[in-house]
Order: structure tokens, then C-alpha cells, then sequence
């Protein structure tokens, strides 16, 4: 009878045996990990990513999008364009897809504060419309429901996103 050789049968994290090519090698990919790599991707560094970045690495944002934002968000910081704010002073951009297919439909408010350089997002309202008028309608309801302090409730016309969601 043949010897039993441990190290020709492999374990896995848990001790059960396991075929050689998926030996300890295998692990997972935490969360954390996964940003890491996703802030790794787009050249944040943790504090961008957690500030901004995370609306972009995780395409909440396309890139079409964040270009309209930090080009109003220039604007909206040097006083060239006025745009509504949230009782905490954050600014409520209307961003499109510029270059995409609903490029010029607003569907899109990204709360920002901060400066040129360090802008933090801290969250996204998605407007589930494809055309201005609508999108339109829309963005004033939300405008007023931030004026009121109210969070709107329609889930299927709004999707919400929170930098919270994404931080490490």
C-alpha cells in the first residue's frame, strides 16, 4: 500500500482537501480590496477616492458625466454660473453624459462641496428619465424637497447613491 503524502493533497483555508490547482492560492477579494484596486485604477489616492473619486471608480459616474461635473463645479466655485444649494451650503449640479447618448438631458445631480482641487461628492441622485422636460420636472421637485429638508420617496424615478456606500 502506498504512503500517504500530505503535501500531494492540498487543504483548503478551512482543512478540507482540495484538487492542486486551487490550493491556498485561491482567496477571495474583500471589499476593501476591491476599492483599493478600483482607486488604484482611476489614480486616487484613498482620501480622493473616499472625497470623490468613488463616484467615478465605482460608474456611478460615467466619464462623460464627471467631466460636466467638474466643469460646473468650476463654475458654480468661481461664481460664473448659479446653481441651487442644500441648506448645508452643498451645491445641487445637474450633470449630463457629454459625448453620450443622452448627452444635454440633465438626469443626473451630484451634491458637491469642497474646492477645484479637493471636491467632495457626498451623494448622487439618479433622475430614471430620458428626456429634459421630464428630467426637468424632476430636478425642480428635488429642489424643492432639499429646500423643504424632505428626501424624496419615488424609487423608481430616483436612484440614490451615498459616499458612505463606497468609503473605506
Amino acid at each position: 500500500m502506498a504512503e500517504f503524502k500530505e503535501s500531494e493533497h492540498p487543504r483548503d483555508k478551512d482543512g478540507k482537501f482540495t484538487d492542486k490547482s486551487h490550493s491556498a492560492k485561491t482567496i477571495k477579494i474583500g471589499e476593501a480590496l476591491k476599492k483599493e484596486i478600483n482607486c488604484k485604477k482611476y489614480g486616487y489616492t484613498k482620501k480622493e477616492y473616499n472625497d470623490h473619486g468613488w463616484a467615478r471608480a465605482n460608474e456611478i459616474l460615467s466619464a462623460g458625466q464627471n467631466k460636466d461635473f467638474t466643469t460646473k463645479f468650476a463654475q458654480a466655485l468661481n461664481g460664473y454660473k448659479s446653481f441651487p444649494r442644500t441648506s448645508s451650503g452643498e451645491f445641487m449640479l445637474p450633470v449630463s453624459e457629454i459625448g453620450g447618448k443622452n448627452e444635454g438631458i440633465n438626469n443626473t445631480i451630484v451634491y458637491a462641496k469642497g474646492t477645484i482641487s479637493k471636491p467632495i461628492i457626498t451623494r448622487i441622485v439618479k433622475i430614471n428619465v430620458d428626456n429634459e422636460t421630464d428630467a426637468d420636472s424632476e430636478r425642480r421637485f428635488l429642489y424643492d424637497c432639499e429646500w423643504r429638508g424632505i428626501q424624496p420617496t419615488n424609487s423608481t424615478i430616483f436612484g440614490c447613491y451615498y459616499a458612505t456606500d463606497y468609503g473605506f
